[in-house]
């Protein structure tokens, strides 16, 4: 549904209370249309956009209203579909009898189309009556074309189309019938529009994107964790780090932990896997060690996973930990409740 190109130089400085800068230059496109935006920021937490081509808005972001829009395509010259007089569009010619409903084709002439616009005429008629064009289905209770006895008299008419690219045409009177096809109607897939969600919103037949600015960014003090006892090659789930709310589902969470990790005992190493919900990040593989070497010791293991598919909402930051073979006891996180953080990059 989105993509973003997005070109950034990141420095992370890698302290208990870690802080970001960088420099964004990002690109999105939406349903085929290209939308730039240059900024530079700085959040610790939350985030500050600025710029002169910059793409803001009140709220400080743009919704992307995306669905299948229109076009109309006209022909080089009007095409006749339908003549009852002659035959032309229907299997016999003459007058349609008082009470039909004449199934009108027009794949031939304006294929792929979801509407017609032309012109509807009667003629031969003997006395009052009325026709009533539409795409099918229920007859609306409405007439296109009114008409006296004797008259020839045409309307221009634009009607939608069945599936089949076929529409109706209802007599009340004997009358024979002409239409002639000037365009057609088409679909375009998702057409794009951007609008400030802060005063509009969008349509009922469109679908809503949240278009970031750039990344969001929350903070999280590192809550102290603890588990007893011997840890085995199954990871165990430590607890929750830090909770957040993601705003869209259609945006990637980057979880930045920036603290410290212990085992009382480790012949080998403890792996420590961060996941949301119990959600395994991308990959799947550890995002810190803890050696054999660092048992029993405070270590500072910064770590990075990163999350896709995640629903809008509220979510948990958990520590899971396990060994890969030998043993390990009693990990814990921020056992020393240190003012350590986490960091949540949406984008």
């Amino acid at each position: 549904m989105k993509d973003q190109l997005i070109v950034r130089d990141r420095e992370l400085v890698q302290k208990p209370r870690g802080q970001w800068r960088r420099g964004l230059v990002i690109g999105a496109v939406v349903g085929g249309v290209a939308v730039i935006a240059s900024a530079s920021a700085m959040a610790a937490p939350g985030r500050a956009l600025r710029g002169s081509n910059a793409v803001i808005s009140a709220s400080g972001a743009l919704t992307a209203c995306y669905g299948t829009k229109t076009t109309v395509k006209f022909l080089a010259a009007p095409v006749r579909i339908l003549d009852t007089r002659n035959g032309t569009g229907v299997t016999t010619a003459g007058a349609r009898p008082a009470g039909t409903t004449t199934t009108v084709a027009t794949s031939a002439t304006i294929p792929g189309a979801i509407g017609v616009i032309g012109n509807v005429t009667v003629t031969g008629n003997a006395s009052q009556g009325y026709l009533t064009v539409w795409p099918g289905g229920t007859q609306p209770v409405a007439s296109t074309i009114n008409y006296l006895g004797g008259w020839t008299v045409a309307n221009h008419v634009q009607s939608g189309l069945a599936s089949d690219g076929t529409f109706k045409i209802y007599n009340a009177t004997s009358t024979d019938e002409i239409y002639d096809v000037t365009a057609g109607i088409y679909p375009v897939t998702k057409a794009v529009r951007l609008i400030d969600p802060a005063t509009e919103a969008c349509a009922s037949d469109e679908t809503q994107t949240f278009l970031s600015q750039g990344p969001t960014f929350s903070s999280f003090h590192i809550a102290s964790l603890f588990f007893s006892g011997a840890l085995s090659t199954t990871a165990i789930n430590m607890g929750t780090v830090a909770s957040f709310t993601k705003v869209s589902a259609s945006t990637t969470i980057t979880v930045y932990f920036n603290g410290h990790v212990s085992a009382a005992t480790d012949t080998n190493d403890v792996e420590f896997y961060l996941k949301v919900d119990g959600v395994s990040a991308m990959g799947g593989e550890a995002s810190g060690l803890l050696f054999s070497q660092d048992a029993g010791a405070l270590v500072y293991t910064p770590m990075t996973a990163v999350f896709t598919g995640l629903a809008a909402g509220s979510h948990n930051i958990e520590m899971w930990a396990r060994i890969p073979n030998s043993a390990a006891t009693n990990p814990s996180v921020n056992s020393g409740n240190y003012s350590e953080r986490v960091i949540v990059e949406e984008e």
